[in-house]
Formats: C-alpha cells, structure tokens, sequence
C-alpha cells in the first residue's frame, strides 16, 4: 500500500496542467475574438474571461500545491533527486516556492500536531481573527469571495514567509528554482507576444489559489487537537483535490501515497467519520476558540510521521 507510483503523480501533475492551459487557451480566444467589439464591451469581455480563467487557475495552482505535498513525503518516486526535481518543477517553483522550505515546514506540523510547536498555529495565530471559532458557513462563504477580490492577500504573505520566496535561510535550489523556472517561462511567453499569462498566473495565485487553499484549511484541524475525519461530494472535491479530504488517513499513515488513501480508510474503522456540510455547520456551536490556539500540549501518537522522508 505504500508503494509509489511515479506515473500515477506525473498523469495527475499534467491533468492540472492541461487544464490550465485550457484556461488560458479560453482567455486568448476571447482576447483575439473580441477585437472587432467596441472598446467599453472588448474591456467587459476580457475582465469577464480573465476573472473566470483566473478562477480555474487558481484551483489548480491549489491542485498542484497539494502535488508537491506527495514529493515532501517522498512518495513521487524512489530516487530521491528525481522526487524533488519533479516536484519542484511542476509544483513548487511556478508556485514561487521551493520543496526545501515546505517539507520543513510541514514535517515541524507533522511531529508537533495540535501542539503549541506546531508551525501551522503559529501561522493561524499570525492571521487572527481569521481562524476564530465559533463561525458560520455565511462567514467562510465570505471569505472564500474576499480572497477571490484578492482581500486574503495577508494571509498569502504568512505563507510566503514561512515556505517560500519571503523565508529566511533559504536553500539555494529554493532560491534560484523559480528564477530560473521563471526565466524560462519568460523567454518561451516573450517570442509569442503572451505576457499577459504573468499577470492572470500571479492574480490567480494572489486570489483563487488562496481562496481554495483557506477552505481546505477549514476541513482539517480547525478546532480539533488532531484531525478532522470528512468524507465529500462529486463538487466539494474541487476544493479538496487529489483525495486531500483523506487528511486523517494522510496523518495516520503518512507514507501512503494519495491515491492509495481510500484503501487506509478501510484499515480504520474505529474513528467517525462527518460529511463537509454537517463539519461546516458545526462550527457555529463550537466553543470560542481564538485562531492558532494549542489544544494539548504533546501530539496524540496515534499520528507519529511515518514517511519515506522520516529521519
């Protein structure tokens, strides 16, 4: 069950890419088909295109987010260079980001879950008010349409700090990665007269991509010492992608790849397990809980990291 599969993650990684490129394929259509409007509709049009473009971008930006989590964990392929490499350039470095910093980040969450060490209550600490509970599902829907204005910007900057371009000691692939990933985006969008792709990339990134990042957040430790156990519907996958709503399966057997996640629900019985809708809506008898605040002081060892990238 803990095999990798390296085809599995590169057919996922491309899925989003295309995707992707279909979205900006929808953007320049409009864009070159619109030219014969008048301007104040022209303008309107490719607002409009742009808007919605940025929207699919930026679930999958989020998509491949969660891709590069499986190269944190070692679990695109055995050779370890090769993990890293594939991870960084589909995932991490269009991101703005690098596999360093992250699997840090996320292995210090991993060893030190609900607990005051635990990296990711000190981001939610940082944001406060924004992770307060009690909320309501109007309360998180508004959020989700602030970020989509780009209002979560803040927030994205946390992130930044503590996982990419903006964080301290950083290795050197996580520095030049996304220069040189960059670089030559540029010099491949530049012949073809493409430059607006950066600024819908980049605004995607600042709206859409936070937007589906924050309510991911939501299905998983929020007012819990450990780990939200949800199952979802068809369209709810789209905020949870690559069977991310497994999360309690990730921390319990945390060197099982995502595809095989179902299959380490089955080996768990004992634990309930709560739709979205009936988790969201909790939230508005919850206890006051103010945003980042630890709920025990030492992990339940039930969620020991076990991983390829275990040292």
């Amino acid at each position: 069950m803990t095999a990798v599969s390296l085809p599995r993650w590169v057919l996922a990684a491309l899925s989003d890419w295309v995707i992707i490129f279909c979205a900006f394929f929808f953007i320049h259509a409009v864009l070159t088909n619109t030219v014969a409007l008048p301007l104040e509709m022209r303008v309107c049009a490719v607002i409009v295109s742009a808007w919605l473009g940025a929207i699919v971008i930026g679930s999958r930006q989020h998509a491949l987010a969660i891709l590069g989590h499986e190269g944190a964990h070692g679990m695109i392929a055995k050779t370890m260079w090769l993990n890293d490499f594939l991870a960084n350039l589909m995932c991490f470095w269009p991101l703005g980001s690098g596999i360093d910093g992250y699997r840090k980040f996320h292995f210090d969450h991993h060893h030190n879950l609900g607990t005051p060490r635990d990296p990711e209550l000190e981001h939610k600490r940082r944001s406060a008010p924004e992770w307060d509970l009690p909320d309501t599902n109007r309360g998180i829907r508004i959020r989700f349409a602030k970020d989509l204005l780009g209002f979560g910007l803040n927030d994205l900057f946390l992130v930044e700090h503590y996982v990419g371009i903006f964080r301290r000691h950083m290795t050197v692939r996580d520095l030049m990665g996304p220069i040189v990933w960059w670089t030559v985006a540029v010099a491949v969008i530049g012949p073809m007269h493409l430059w607006w792709v950066i600024p819908v990339w980049f605004g995607a990134l600042a709206t859409a991509f936070w937007a589906f990042f924050r309510v991911r957040m939501w299905t998983e430790h929020l007012g819990t010492p450990n780990v939200h156990r949800i199952t979802v519907v068809w369209w709810q996958r789209l905020f949870v992608p690559h069977n991310t709503w497994y999360h309690f399966e990730h921390h319990r057997f945390s060197n099982v790849p995502f595809f095989r996640l179902p299959l380490a629900r089955a080996l768990d019985t004992d634990e309930g397990i709560t739709s979205l809708e009936a988790l969201f809506e909790s939230y508005r008898q919850w206890r006051r809980i103010p945003s980042g605040l630890p709920l025990h002081e030492e992990m339940d060892e039930r969620f020991k990291l076990h991983s390829p990238m275990h040292s």
